[in-house]
């Protein structure tokens, strides 16, 4: 799963500087085009969606800055876009896996500067109901939402 910004750039391409989104940015490099042209379509009402061909799933935690689209990965994540993101995954879920897992970071606590504390226990409801999605928690924001212990990102997939 990639936490993203809503926004574009003048030729169409969703801004991922930061974090994981630019991680991906740079590994699948037609992703920022791709991803660019659903939120200007879209724009602030742009659902949680997936990239078929590398099996992503996109989930938008900054908003649109309205008044600069490309200025938008700049700004801070919402727990308001978190919170959506999160109903809109579960109703795509039976959509987007068929046997496999859904492994999600920490989403708007790095770049997004939100707090694990909030966030966290919040993705981790979402395991109780939903055995197919894994929460992978690094070790300084495992500790910063107050947890013990974490799952390994090797372990988390399979390495």
């Amino acid at each position: 799963m990639i936490p993203t910004n809503i926004g574009w750039t003048k030729d169409g391409r969703n801004p991922m500087g930061r974090g994981v989104a630019w991680q991906a940015a740079r590994t699948y490099t037609d992703l920022p085009l791709w991803y660019g042209a659903l939120c200007a379509q879209h724009k602030a009402a742009l659902p949680v969606c997936s990239h078929n061909p590398y099996k992503l799933i996109l989930f938008p935690t900054k908003p649109l800055n309205p008044r600069n689209p490309a200025m938008s990965w700049q700004g801070p994540a919402t727990l308001d876009l978190v919170r959506k993101s999160r109903v809109e995954l579960v109703q795509l879920l039976p959509n987007l896996i068929k046997g496999g897992r859904v492994l999600i970071p920490a989403v708007g606590c790095g770049e997004g500067d939100l707090d694990p504390k909030v966030v966290v226990p919040e993705l981790l409801e979402l395991m109780e109901y939903h055995p197919e999605i894994q929460v992978v928690l690094d070790a300084e924001t495992a500790m910063a939402a107050g947890l013990a212990t974490v799952t390994p990102l090797d372990q988390a997939c399979g390495s």
